[in-house]
């Protein structure tokens, strides 16, 4: 849900114009994607992408922001009232008090995330790229290093195809992509540690969205044209799926 709703802004952006199905669509993403897990509201700052020109003007261009934020907003108190119950048995702390001390301590909450992300980045990058099972199966080193040696070959641009952000735009991609992360914090601190805790259960596979934006952000910057570019990156998509399956396999008949 949340790429397809970061590819669906990136399309709208392209229009000259935002028809009202256009508008409607948006609005309609804004109030279910975002609110499939919580902590993925911040996605809706990506409609900053669009400008007021599309919309027909500044006040047309404040209001779909506004109705935009309110969907989201709107569906996802309705949820947190239909679910509060469940949630508040199924919580291992206590969420109002941890929300508490995110409001009212928000440098404290960032100097937990912080050395949460210092302590567990390559952790949650191994996670992203892959630990099968319940995180129990995990894939040959040498796998591991070939994706991070490999990965920059997606950042270049192998097509004719037309990427040429403004930097503003790139910037509001990893601004975007940070807000994100802090959101995602904010909901796993509310309901997962124990109250007080000095640490936040991240699992790589919640940064997805995350690592797109960020990558997004540098995807199409002018590097230096490679040949047989769509080869390359092909052969690393093979590869990648070749050393799963074999871990995979070798995990079953163990």
């Amino acid at each position: 849900g949340a790429m397809f709703f970061t590819a669906l802004v990136l399309w709208a952006s392209r229009r000259a114009t935002l028809r009202r199905v256009d508008v409607a669509l948006l609005l309609v993403a804004s109030a279910l994607l975002l609110n499939v897990k919580p902590g993925y509201g911040a996605l809706v700052l990506l409609l900053l992408l669009i400008r007021p020109a599309q919309t027909g003007g500044r006040i047309r261009y404040v209001a779909f922001l506004a109705a935009n934020a309110l969907a989201a907003a709107g569906v996802f108190l309705v949820i947190l009232q239909l679910t509060s119950t469940d949630a508040r048995v199924g919580a291992a702390g206590v969420p109002p008090a941890q929300l508490s001390f995110v409001l009212h301590q928000p440098l404290g909450f960032l100097g937990i995330l912080w050395s949460n992300v210092q302590a567990d980045l390559l952790k949650w990058t191994l996670e992203s790229i892959g630990v099968m099972g319940w995180f129990s199966i995990a894939l040959p080193p040498a796998f591991y290093l070939f994706v991070l040696a490999a990965g920059p070959v997606f950042l270049i641009r192998t097509s004719e195809e037309e990427v040429s952000p403004e930097l503003r735009s790139r910037a509001l991609l990893a601004a975007v992509g940070v807000a994100e992360f802090v959101t995602i914090g904010v909901a796993l601190y509310a309901f997962l540690p124990l109250t007080g805790a000095g640490a936040i259960f991240f699992q790589g596979r919640y940064l997805a969205p995350v690592w797109l934006l960020l990558m997004l952000s540098a995807y199409g910057i002018r590097f230096k044209r490679r040949h047989l570019g769509q080869v390359v990156v092909v052969g690393v998509l093979l590869v990648m799926m070749a050393q799963n399956f074999g871990t995979l396999i070798s995990v079953y008949h163990a």
